[in-house]
């Protein structure tokens, strides 16, 4: 038989004793200081890693070039990565065209910011086939593949408003060809047979936009097109002088060519329509 096991009376005894003794409440007192302080510690080296408490305003990059984005960072604390492109025509190519996060919000120290900027060179687009579409459905496949409508030219031709030949440059474009988004594609454009003659369409106080669309509406091309020394933005300068002059009752033929003049300076504008009244 095993002989029976004794229980330790004294050591737990003793154990006990400890547990009151001042001793053990010294050691437990130190044990929770150095706690508190290791924590306190933690917590202020992972605020200063973390920059807690201090933000800054993030900046608009939009516009900037992107070889000036060191320079422009070098005092704000702040990084960037580029993750995407864009290609828009009317902003400034190699530039910022958005971020994340925004402008005027605000972020820690050392944040990295995400850039899109605008392509320098375009993305390429296939020629679609605008052969033998009429002018109107022409104009609308161009704009749905990114080009842009140039140049009007009419020849005499059975297919009267249709498309004979499509060009870049003065070159025949072939379709399928690849070519530079937000090109401009001039069109050859029947004008049917026998010597038709349109009438001359009155173009004053039309944007440019306006008025070659107009001309294109009545057959005709576009001829000079000529700003005076008062513009400065393309975009919003109005015709003040076209030639051949607008009257009700003038003609010219099919394909002949309108040159137009424009201003900022509206009062020139109104006089040239004060004219006409």
């Amino acid at each position: 038989m095993l002989p029976e096991l004794s229980t330790p009376q004294p050591m737990l005894g003793e154990f006990i004793n400890f547990l009151k003794s001042k001793t053990f409440f010294k050691q437990l007192a130190i044990i929770i200081v150095a706690w508190v302080a290791f924590s306190w510690i933690v917590l202020s080296l992972l605020g200063f890693y973390t920059h807690h408490g201090e933000k800054i305003e993030v900046p608009n990059f939009r516009g900037i070039d992107k070889k000036a984005l060191d320079k422009f960072l070098e005092e704000k604390d702040l990084t960037y990565a580029i993750v995407d492109s864009v290609f828009d025509l009317k902003a400034k190519k190699g530039a910022v065209a958005d971020q994340v996060p925004v402008a005027g919000s605000f972020v820690k120290k050392g944040r990295k910011i995400y850039l899109t900027v605008n392509a320098i060179l375009p993305p390429k687009v296939k020629m679609p086939n605008l052969i033998d579409l009429t002018l109107r459905q022409a104009t609308a496949r161009i704009e749905t593949y990114g080009l842009e409508v140039g140049h009007l030219q009419y020849t005499p031709d059975l297919a009267k408003n249709a498309v004979l030949k499509q060009m870049i440059g003065g070159l025949e474009v072939k379709p399928g060809a690849l070519v530079n988004k937000g090109s401009k594609v001039n069109l050859l454009v029947g004008s049917g047979l026998g010597e038709a003659e349109f009438f001359v369409p009155d173009l004053i106080g039309y944007t440019k936009t306006e008025a070659l669309g107009l001309i294109s509406s009545a057959s005709l091309m576009p001829g000079s097109v000529v700003f005076d020394a008062a513009v400065k933005d393309t975009a919003t300068a109005k015709v003040y002088k076209q030639l051949p002059l607008y009257k009700p009752e003038a003609r010219i033929g099919s394909g002949q060519s309108i040159d137009i003049f424009l201003t900022n300076d509206l009062s020139k504008v109104k006089a040239a329509s004060d004219t006409l009244q």
